[in-house]
Protein backbone atom coordinates (compact mmCIF):
# COMPACT_ATOMS: atom_id res chain seq x y z
CA UNK A 1 0.00 0.00 0.00
CA UNK A 2 2.59 2.56 -1.16
CA UNK A 3 0.12 5.71 -0.78
CA UNK A 4 -0.18 4.75 2.79
CA UNK A 5 3.18 4.69 3.35
CA UNK A 6 3.90 8.04 1.88
CA UNK A 7 1.49 9.33 4.59
CA UNK A 8 3.62 7.36 7.00
CA UNK A 9 6.98 8.85 5.82
CA UNK A 10 5.23 12.68 5.59
CA UNK A 11 4.11 12.10 9.74
CA UNK A 12 7.44 10.55 10.50
CA UNK A 13 9.22 13.63 9.06
CA UNK A 14 6.98 16.01 11.53
CA UNK A 15 4.98 14.48 14.06
CA UNK A 16 8.24 13.60 16.85
CA UNK A 17 8.95 17.48 17.25
CA UNK A 18 5.40 18.49 17.41
CA UNK A 19 3.50 16.16 19.53
CA UNK A 20 5.12 16.79 22.78
CA UNK A 21 5.80 20.55 23.13
CA UNK A 22 2.61 21.09 25.23
CA UNK A 23 3.32 17.93 27.39
CA UNK A 24 5.81 20.43 29.81
CA UNK A 25 3.45 23.13 29.80
CA UNK A 26 0.56 21.20 30.88
CA UNK A 27 2.47 19.24 33.43
CA UNK A 28 4.47 22.09 34.90
CA UNK A 29 3.56 25.59 34.07
CA UNK A 30 -0.29 25.40 34.78
CA UNK A 31 0.12 27.93 37.97
CA UNK A 32 -3.05 26.20 39.30
CA UNK A 33 -3.11 25.62 43.05
CA UNK A 34 -3.37 23.22 45.51
CA UNK A 35 -1.83 19.55 44.75
CA UNK A 36 1.72 18.86 43.78
CA UNK A 37 2.23 15.86 41.49
CA UNK A 38 4.70 14.02 38.83
CA UNK A 39 7.73 15.17 39.93
CA UNK A 40 9.59 15.75 43.68
CA UNK A 41 11.80 18.77 42.09
CA UNK A 42 8.95 20.50 39.80
CA UNK A 43 5.71 21.77 41.62
CA UNK A 44 2.25 21.79 40.22
CA UNK A 45 -0.23 23.38 41.82
CA UNK A 46 -3.98 21.94 40.90
CA UNK A 47 -7.16 22.39 42.26
CA UNK A 48 -8.74 18.98 43.55
CA UNK A 49 -12.54 18.21 43.74
CA UNK A 50 -13.74 18.78 47.14
CA UNK A 51 -16.39 16.42 46.73
CA UNK A 52 -16.95 12.70 45.64
CA UNK A 53 -17.91 11.96 42.16
CA UNK A 54 -21.61 12.83 41.89
CA UNK A 55 -22.94 10.56 38.32
CA UNK A 56 -26.29 12.41 38.18
CA UNK A 57 -23.47 15.99 36.99
CA UNK A 58 -22.35 13.97 34.05
CA UNK A 59 -25.00 11.08 33.87
CA UNK A 60 -26.67 12.52 29.87
CA UNK A 61 -25.05 11.86 27.00
CA UNK A 62 -23.74 14.21 24.23
CA UNK A 63 -25.01 13.95 20.91
CA UNK A 64 -22.32 14.56 18.59
CA UNK A 65 -24.37 15.29 15.79
CA UNK A 66 -24.04 19.07 17.77
CA UNK A 67 -21.50 20.81 15.92
CA UNK A 68 -20.64 22.32 19.29
CA UNK A 69 -19.41 18.83 20.26
CA UNK A 70 -16.52 18.89 18.38
CA UNK A 71 -13.67 20.85 18.51
CA UNK A 72 -12.42 20.08 14.76
CA UNK A 73 -14.78 18.41 12.34
CA UNK A 74 -13.44 18.62 8.55
CA UNK A 75 -16.56 19.20 6.73
CA UNK A 76 -16.99 22.07 9.13
CA UNK A 77 -13.93 23.63 10.05
CA UNK A 78 -11.24 25.63 7.53
CA UNK A 79 -7.93 23.34 8.31
CA UNK A 80 -5.81 25.91 6.88
CA UNK A 81 -6.53 27.79 10.74
CA UNK A 82 -4.47 24.82 12.02
CA UNK A 83 -1.42 24.98 9.73
CA UNK A 84 1.55 27.80 9.36
CA UNK A 85 0.92 30.91 7.56
CA UNK A 86 1.54 30.48 3.64
CA UNK A 87 1.99 27.02 4.01
CA UNK A 88 -0.13 25.68 0.99
CA UNK A 89 -1.16 21.94 0.71
CA UNK A 90 -0.74 20.32 -2.38
CA UNK A 91 -3.54 18.13 -4.31
CA UNK A 92 -0.96 14.87 -4.36
CA UNK A 93 -0.17 15.33 -0.62
CA UNK A 94 -4.06 14.05 0.19
CA UNK A 95 -5.01 10.70 1.60
CA UNK A 96 -7.76 8.35 1.04
CA UNK A 97 -8.23 8.51 5.30
CA UNK A 98 -9.61 9.66 7.82
CA UNK A 99 -8.17 10.53 11.42
CA UNK A 100 -9.66 10.41 15.07
CA UNK A 101 -7.42 12.55 17.75
CA UNK A 102 -8.15 12.89 21.52
CA UNK A 103 -6.39 15.39 23.01
CA UNK A 104 -4.48 15.08 25.82
CA UNK A 105 -6.06 17.05 29.73
CA UNK A 106 -7.46 20.26 29.93
CA UNK A 107 -9.16 20.46 33.04
CA UNK A 108 -6.40 21.36 35.89
CA UNK A 109 -8.74 24.02 37.85
CA UNK A 110 -12.10 22.87 38.28
CA UNK A 111 -14.36 21.40 41.97
CA UNK A 112 -15.52 18.87 39.09
CA UNK A 113 -14.27 15.15 38.75
CA UNK A 114 -15.18 15.59 34.61
CA UNK A 115 -15.48 18.85 32.52
CA UNK A 116 -19.01 20.16 31.72
CA UNK A 117 -20.25 21.88 28.19
CA UNK A 118 -19.17 24.74 29.34
CA UNK A 119 -15.16 23.63 29.25
CA UNK A 120 -15.93 22.98 25.41
CA UNK A 121 -16.07 26.81 24.60
CA UNK A 122 -13.06 29.29 24.66
CA UNK A 123 -10.43 26.13 25.38
CA UNK A 124 -7.54 27.81 24.87
CA UNK A 125 -5.22 24.64 25.64
CA UNK A 126 -7.60 22.54 23.26
CA UNK A 127 -6.64 24.75 20.66
CA UNK A 128 -3.11 24.58 21.14
CA UNK A 129 -3.57 20.86 20.85
CA UNK A 130 -5.11 21.28 17.40
CA UNK A 131 -2.29 23.66 16.32
CA UNK A 132 0.83 21.89 18.06
CA UNK A 133 -0.23 18.11 17.66
CA UNK A 134 -3.42 17.59 15.72
CA UNK A 135 -2.27 19.99 13.16
CA UNK A 136 0.32 17.58 11.43
CA UNK A 137 -2.89 15.46 9.79
CA UNK A 138 -4.22 19.07 8.84
CA UNK A 139 -5.21 19.32 5.03
CA UNK A 140 -4.02 15.68 4.41
CA UNK A 141 -6.87 13.96 5.60
CA UNK A 142 -9.61 14.49 6.96
CA UNK A 143 -9.41 15.19 10.77
CA UNK A 144 -12.14 14.61 13.04
CA UNK A 145 -11.19 16.35 17.28
CA UNK A 146 -14.41 15.32 19.69
CA UNK A 147 -14.46 17.95 22.97
CA UNK A 148 -15.24 15.38 25.62
CA UNK A 149 -16.08 15.40 29.11
CA UNK A 150 -12.78 14.83 29.99
CA UNK A 151 -11.72 13.71 33.18
CA UNK A 152 -9.81 15.75 35.85
CA UNK A 153 -6.34 15.42 36.59
CA UNK A 154 -6.04 14.86 39.61
CA UNK A 155 -8.36 11.72 38.85
CA UNK A 156 -4.70 9.80 38.25
CA UNK A 157 -3.99 10.15 41.91
CA UNK A 158 -7.64 9.02 43.05
CA UNK A 159 -8.06 5.54 42.47
CA UNK A 160 -11.93 5.53 43.39
CA UNK A 161 -13.39 9.30 42.11
CA UNK A 162 -10.77 8.92 39.23
CA UNK A 163 -11.75 5.48 38.10
CA UNK A 164 -15.68 6.54 37.99
CA UNK A 165 -14.80 9.98 36.07
CA UNK A 166 -12.58 8.15 33.39
CA UNK A 167 -15.46 6.04 32.60
CA UNK A 168 -17.23 9.33 31.71
CA UNK A 169 -14.46 10.92 29.69
CA UNK A 170 -14.46 7.37 28.12
CA UNK A 171 -18.01 6.60 27.12
CA UNK A 172 -17.92 10.32 25.91
CA UNK A 173 -14.50 9.19 23.00
CA UNK A 174 -16.42 5.79 22.23
CA UNK A 175 -20.19 8.28 21.21
CA UNK A 176 -17.67 10.45 19.15
CA UNK A 177 -15.87 7.35 17.62
CA UNK A 178 -19.12 5.42 16.56
CA UNK A 179 -20.05 8.72 15.11
CA UNK A 180 -17.19 9.29 13.49
CA UNK A 181 -17.06 5.44 11.78
CA UNK A 182 -20.79 5.84 10.54
CA UNK A 183 -20.38 9.36 9.06
CA UNK A 184 -16.55 9.30 7.84
CA UNK A 185 -15.98 9.40 3.69
CA UNK A 186 -13.41 7.41 3.79
CA UNK A 187 -13.08 3.83 4.84
CA UNK A 188 -9.57 3.74 6.16
CA UNK A 189 -8.69 5.44 9.78
CA UNK A 190 -5.91 6.66 12.11
CA UNK A 191 -6.43 7.11 15.68
CA UNK A 192 -4.32 9.72 16.81
CA UNK A 193 -3.81 10.21 21.03
CA UNK A 194 -1.61 12.12 23.68
CA UNK A 195 -1.78 11.45 27.35
CA UNK A 196 -5.22 11.16 28.66
CA UNK A 197 -6.56 11.19 25.49
CA UNK A 198 -4.34 7.90 24.57
CA UNK A 199 -5.85 6.33 28.06
CA UNK A 200 -9.13 6.54 26.31
CA UNK A 201 -7.63 5.61 22.56
CA UNK A 202 -6.13 2.24 24.29
CA UNK A 203 -9.55 1.00 25.70
CA UNK A 204 -11.31 2.25 22.65
CA UNK A 205 -8.98 -0.15 20.55
CA UNK A 206 -8.88 -2.90 23.09
CA UNK A 207 -12.93 -3.29 24.05
CA UNK A 208 -14.62 -1.79 20.94
CA UNK A 209 -12.66 -1.77 18.05
CA UNK A 210 -11.13 -5.28 18.67
CA UNK A 211 -14.28 -6.96 18.69
CA UNK A 212 -15.33 -5.89 15.37
CA UNK A 213 -12.73 -7.09 12.52
CA UNK A 214 -14.48 -5.21 9.84
CA UNK A 215 -13.97 -2.32 11.60
CA UNK A 216 -10.29 -3.30 13.09
CA UNK A 217 -9.21 -4.06 9.10
CA UNK A 218 -10.01 -0.32 8.31
CA UNK A 219 -7.40 0.91 11.22
CA UNK A 220 -4.37 1.50 9.56
CA UNK A 221 -2.48 2.88 12.39
CA UNK A 222 -2.79 4.09 15.58
CA UNK A 223 -0.48 6.54 17.44
CA UNK A 224 -0.83 6.51 20.77
CA UNK A 225 1.28 8.84 22.55
CA UNK A 226 2.54 10.10 25.96
CA UNK A 227 1.41 7.26 28.71
CA UNK A 228 2.99 4.31 29.48
CA UNK A 229 1.76 0.56 26.70
CA UNK A 230 3.17 -2.49 29.01
CA UNK A 231 3.83 -5.32 26.43
CA UNK A 232 1.04 -7.02 27.11
CA UNK A 233 -1.68 -4.21 27.02
CA UNK A 234 -2.78 -3.86 23.61
CA UNK A 235 -4.93 -6.11 21.18
CA UNK A 236 -2.99 -5.29 18.29
CA UNK A 237 0.70 -5.25 17.47
CA UNK A 238 3.42 -2.84 17.95
CA UNK A 239 5.33 -1.11 15.19
CA UNK A 240 8.58 -2.65 14.45
CA UNK A 241 9.25 -1.04 10.91
CA UNK A 242 8.75 2.39 10.40
CA UNK A 243 6.69 1.97 7.01
CA UNK A 244 4.53 -0.99 8.92
CA UNK A 245 0.77 -0.83 9.02
CA UNK A 246 -2.37 -1.99 11.32
CA UNK A 247 -0.13 -1.79 13.98
CA UNK A 248 0.52 1.21 16.60
CA UNK A 249 3.12 3.48 17.92
CA UNK A 250 4.29 4.46 21.44
CA UNK A 251 6.45 6.61 23.02
CA UNK A 252 7.04 9.45 25.84
CA UNK A 253 9.67 12.45 25.50
CA UNK A 254 10.05 14.78 28.39
CA UNK A 255 11.39 18.78 28.75
CA UNK A 256 15.20 19.30 29.67
CA UNK A 257 14.54 20.51 32.52
CA UNK A 258 11.34 18.21 33.48
CA UNK A 259 12.34 14.15 34.06
CA UNK A 260 10.18 13.04 36.40
CA UNK A 261 12.18 10.52 38.85
CA UNK A 262 9.00 8.42 39.97
CA UNK A 263 8.03 8.00 35.85
CA UNK A 264 7.61 3.92 35.07
CA UNK A 265 9.88 3.20 32.34
CA UNK A 266 12.02 0.06 31.23
CA UNK A 267 11.82 -2.71 29.31
CA UNK A 268 8.64 -4.23 29.97
CA UNK A 269 7.00 -0.91 28.52
CA UNK A 270 6.84 -0.33 24.52
CA UNK A 271 8.54 2.70 24.33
Amino acid sequence: MPGYNNFIMRLTYFIKPLVFILFYAFISSCGIKKISTYSSTTTNDFSVPGENFNKSIVKSELDYNDVNNWAFKSDLHDFNKLIPKNHKIKKEERFDVSVFYVHPTSLFDSENWNADTAHFSNNTIVDLCLENQASVFAGICDLYVPHYREMHIYSYTDTINGFKAFDVAYNDVLSAFKYFVKNIKKDKFIIASHSQGTNHAKRLINEFIVKDQQLLDRLILSYLIGMDIGHKEMSIELCDEPDKLYCFLNWRSFHELYYPSKWNYGSHYQS
